[in-house]
């Protein structure tokens, strides 16, 4: 199997972020049809500043825009590119996407996958 850039649950926060942050839209969670569930997530995203948690899984995401770490340390680079796009880095490759409305695709080119989600 291919190197991931992300995470699911780190995909998950990451599409949720980006979400938010580009549609301005205040929801409590995130469907991912890849496993075709919601996630809840808790937290606050004020201007640039990120302390947000998948309630399932428990992983935190915290930092300032574009430097984020999740809570085993792995840094992730968050851009917001555009008024819809967004790119990123983590130690393990990188990653892209674009928000419309209240889904978000994000392209996984580590693993050479397409994932989307739903606020």
């Amino acid at each position: 199997m291919a190197q991931q850039a992300l995470t699911p649950v780190q995909r998950r926060l990451v599409a949720y972020l980006t979400g938010v942050v580009i549609e301005g839209y205040s929801v409590e969670g995130i469907f991912d049809f890849d496993v075709g569930s919601r996630f809840p997530v808790a937290g606050s995203i004020e201007d640039d500043r990120v302390d947000i948690t998948d309630e399932t899984d428990g992983l935190r995401l915290t930092g300032t825009l574009p430097r984020l770490e999740d809570a085993h340390g792995t840094a992730i680079a968050l851009h917001l590119v555009d008024d819809d796009e967004f790119t990123g880095k983590t130690p393990s490759g990188a990653f892209h996407g674009r928000v419309a409305g209240r889904n978000i695709d994000l392209f996984d080119d580590a693993a050479g996958s397409q994932h989307t989600l739903c606020l």
